[in-house]
């Protein structure tokens, strides 16, 4: 997997296109949100056998129990990517911060990191994150 020669554009738009779109489970969740931004600058999606198959918390737990041991966010993104120390992080790259219950996963953007809340997206700074994935 690489990335488009253009993807700094290509991720710009589709954060933008997301900018007041809220969480909502199956449709614009953490996972697909960061699924989608690595569509925009890879063409790979990730997500693609996972979308429009659930509704709820709970069948999202269901799904990522089935795919990691742990059934967690942070495994899921462990089996497509390679982690990296969080202040290596750059454009393009998946973050995670802590949330409730668990974890949030978010895109790494330059002058912050953007993640999926009620409202649509909200910028946090890369030091509120505990861990980073490379997005080659």
């Amino acid at each position: 997997m690489s990335r488009f020669s253009d993807w700094p554009s290509k991720l710009f738009d589709a954060i933008e296109s997301r900018e007041d779109t809220p969480f909502e489970w199956g449709e614009n969740d953490c996972l697909l949100f960061v699924a989608d931004m690595v569509l925009a600058i890879t063409g790979v999606d990730y997500a693609a056998d996972y979308r429009k198959i659930y509704k709820d918390e709970a069948e999202a737990n269901d799904i990522m129990l089935k795919l990691t041991s742990e059934g967690t966010v942070l495994g899921v993104i462990d089996l497509f990517f390679k982690r990296i120390p969080v202040l290596h992080a750059h454009r393009g790259d998946l973050v995670a911060k802590p949330a409730l219950p668990t974890h949030a996963i978010g895109i790494c953007a330059g002058g912050g990191c953007y993640f999926v809340g009620p409202k649509g997206l909200s910028k946090w700074p890369l030091q509120s994150c505990i861990t980073a994935w490379r997005v080659s």
